[in-house]
């Protein structure tokens, strides 16, 4: 019994990571899945061939004879299918399938399936998840299942399917085997990266994609040397195992505006302008890596516009998917991110701004004893222990940096999933900005001349808690009790229930744009509240990802301060 749950356990672990990747990876549903540009280079072709599959959702069984390495660029579009198929028909295999699952190997592989028998498989390790999500890619879940004590694997195969098995376990049935993973975002001198020698870290020229993905054997920063001809605009570390996938967003959140005039309103959220980023290393033999890297640009989209006082940089929407092989300490070089930022003091000290290039530098380097002591010696990079979790990478953790931004970030509902909220929870995907002209409900008529002054901007959606009343709501928010009954069209005597949920009005000098270094504490203690009341009423989860220029709701306005020492 406690088997069977261990299993369901990680089958639901599984399936989680199997929906981020198709997320992260692709657009579109279903069988039109299609692929974002795809870059393989020095990359094992099974390899490759088991990606597509995972990404596309299907299974598949490769013949032991289908060896080689893939340097090949694949232009987006393609599905998952027809890239497993013209990958094996380029090597000169056949790709046949049954049902939703391909077979690819020599004419007639699909032959030579056997006979379908219980299999046992003994591991020499601990399991982490991602060992069953890569066996869910040759048989289903429900014909696996796993002996905790005896850390059996038992597997209802035939014999192709037995040796695909065998293949995966020996690739994942390893001691821990940890990463870390430099990131860097830097910006260029084009004419410098020429002169140097480093022309393939300039963008692409090809009309369907700007981007280029190469690789160094030497850091291009030091070939560059002078630090006037390079500016690191982001850089941060990851620590991973092999097999493990690890993502971080590079980037900043802005307050945009969109209009719909048919409603006579606007909606307030907030967006992100960046780069996420999905890393995945795969230990290989001599001290290769494949690095597998999922990498989306996201931007604002035409006639976007930040509503805060500092504009967002240009960034043109864009994905690509890579696997390179590569030699420790290695860099990978992605070019084309196609970034406009604002420049630098530097830069405006030094005269007209140059051609710049941005590139994404990623160079994984294996973590050994020397390399944990190297690191230890300079602050704020060491690496530290954290909880310790199964499968590799163990509990090495590197302290956040400031840059980075997670992908569950503040300003976005949960609601968007559909699912029920808990009760009191705020909903800051759903706001709004009144229009002139727009239809005046009952009760606003007393507070017109006010309006006009100081005009309600936004609308916030709050779930009703126990012991909830109208009053207790406005004065958490710091609103008139009279406008949250007239924006709810409720009465004085209306009872709440709880669940229930109501539009919160936001006048305009309660909106706060948080300056340089400033922290949820002092702001709290500027306006005379506290830290709880600005994270509920403005659905913050976690203060670290507070970020300058990040617009907040008061419970006050803006001009009352109660402490001029913060």
């Amino acid at each position: 019994m406690g088997g069977g749950r261990l299993v369901r356990k990680r089958m639901l672990t599984v399936l989680l990571l199997s929906l981020f990747f198709l997320l992260f990876s692709f657009c579109g549903i279903g069988q039109g899945l299609t692929l974002s540009e795809v870059d393989l280079n020095e990359t094992g072709l099974r390899e490759a061939l088991r990606s597509f599959a995972k990404t596309g959702g299907f299974r598949i069984l490769i013949d032991p004879g289908v060896q080689g390495r893939v340097t090949l660029r694949l232009k987006p579009g393609l599905t998952a299918q027809k890239a497993v198929e013209s990958l094996a028909q380029l090597y000169g295999y056949d790709c046949q399938w049954e049902g939703e699952t391909a077979i690819v190997g020599p004419e007639g592989t699909g032959g030579r399936r056997g006979e379908v028998k219980p299999r046992v498989y003994t591991l020499q390790h601990e399991p982490a998840a991602w060992l069953f999500e890569a066996l869910e890619g040759v048989v289903p879940a429900e014909r696996i299942s796993f002996h905790a004590a005896t850390r059996q694997l038992t597997i209802t195969a035939d014999a192709l399917e037995d040796e695909n098995l065998r293949e995966i376990i020996a690739r994942y049935d390893r001691p821990v085997v940890s990463y870390l993973i430099e990131v860097k975002i830097v910006e260029l001198d084009r004419n410098a990266v020429i002169e140097k020698g480093l022309s393939s870290m300039l963008p692409g020229s090809a009309a369907e994609s700007s981007f280029r993905v190469s690789t160094l054997e030497t850091d291009p920063l030091a070939v560059l040397g002078d630090q006037k001809l390079y500016s690191v605009l982001s850089e941060l570390q990851v620590v991973t195992g092999h097999g493990e996938a690890k993502s971080a967003f590079v980037g900043e959140q802005y307050p945009v505006l969109t209009s719909r005039p048919g409603e006579k309103m606007d909606l307030l959220e907030y967006k992100k302008v960046g780069i996420n980023i999905g890393l995945t290393p795969y230990a290989e033999e001599q001290g290769r890596v494949i690095l597998a890297t999922n990498l989306e640009v996201s931007g604002l989209a035409d006639g976007e516009k930040a509503a805060g006082r500092q504009g967002a940089p240009v960034l043109k929407n864009n994905q690509i998917s890579s696997l390179r092989g590569l030699q420790d300490g290695e860099t990978c070089v992605i070019a084309g991110i196609n970034y406009t930022g604002r420049s630098s003091t530097r830069e405006a000290a030094e005269g007209p701004r140059k051609e710049k290039v941005i590139c994404l530098l990623l160079t994984p380097r294996l973590v050994t004893a020397e390399l944990r002591a190297e690191l230890k010696k300079v602050p704020g990079t060491g690496l530290v222990e954290a909880s310790p979790k199964p499968g590799p990478g163990g509990g090495d953790e590197l302290p956040g940096t400031p840059e980075v931004v997670q992908i569950a970030i503040s300003g976005q509902s949960k609601a968007t999933a559909g699912g029920e909220l808990p009760a009191s929870e705020v909903l800051t995907e759903v706001v709004g900005l009144a229009k002139p002209g727009g239809q005046t409900r009952p009760g606003e008529a007393a507070a017109k001349q006010k309006e006009e002054s100081n005009p309600i901007v936004l609308r916030v959606a709050y779930r009703v808690s126990k012991g909830d009343t109208v009053f207790s709501i406005a004065r958490k928010y710091g609103v008139d009790p009279a406008l949250i009954l007239a924006e709810n069209q409720l009465t004085a005597s209306s009872i709440l229930s709880i669940g229930q949920t109501l539009r919160i009005p936001i006048r305009q000098n309660q909106l706060y744009q948080i300056q340089p270094k400033e922290t949820l504490w002092r702001i709290a203690q500027r306006y005379g509240t506290t830290v709880e009341i600005l994270m509920e009423i403005n659905s913050i989860e976690d203060v670290t990802t507070l970020r300058t220029d990040q617009v907040i709701i008061l419970p006050v306005p803006v001009d009352r301060i109660v402490n001029d020492q913060y």
